[in-house]
């Protein structure tokens, strides 16, 4: 899906959309409505997926792919369910898994990996104490901890 180069879809989106839909023709038939009701996704980005599906030569390129071997079926693991509805902050540093190792495995377990600190998180990790984390916004994060 990332590789199509849709207006408005990452990686992260292409992802989302490939494990919601299971298969390159679910998501070309699937509606704008059925696109927003992703976790993550608006209107703009299903609008956007929608109008790429839409374009002249977007049929064609497909079953060109299809018809050179291109998998079109998301083969990925199901997403387990133990974090569902979670939103997970990961900051400071970690003993055992870098950053990026650790929001595969919240969004594995099916939460959400934020890049920034709100009031919505659902847990939080105490870093260690170091110089420049003592602003304001830290000190109030690390109270709800």
């Amino acid at each position: 899906m990332f590789g199509f180069g849709i207006r408005n879809i990452g990686d992260k989106a292409a992802a989302l959309l490939a494990e919601h839909f299971g298969s390159l023709e679910a998501i070309r038939e699937a509606t704008e409505e059925q696109i927003s009701e992703i976790d993550g996704f608006g209107g703009v980005m299903a609008q956007s997926v929608t109008e790429f599906f839409a374009k002249d030569g977007t049929t064609d390129l497909i079953h060109r792919l299809a018809d050179a071997g291109v998998n079109m079926t998301w083969k990925g693991e199901p997403k387990g369910d133990k974090l569902a509805g979670m939103t997970l902050v990961v900051t400071g540093t970690l003993e055992t898994l870098s950053r990026n190792e650790a929001e595969a495995l919240i969004v594995k377990n099916g939460g959400k990996a934020s890049g920034s600190v709100s009031k919505k998180d659902g847990l939080c990790r105490r870093p260690e104490r170091r110089p420049g984390l003592s602003s304001p916004r830290h000190r109030r994060w690390v109270s709800r901890c």
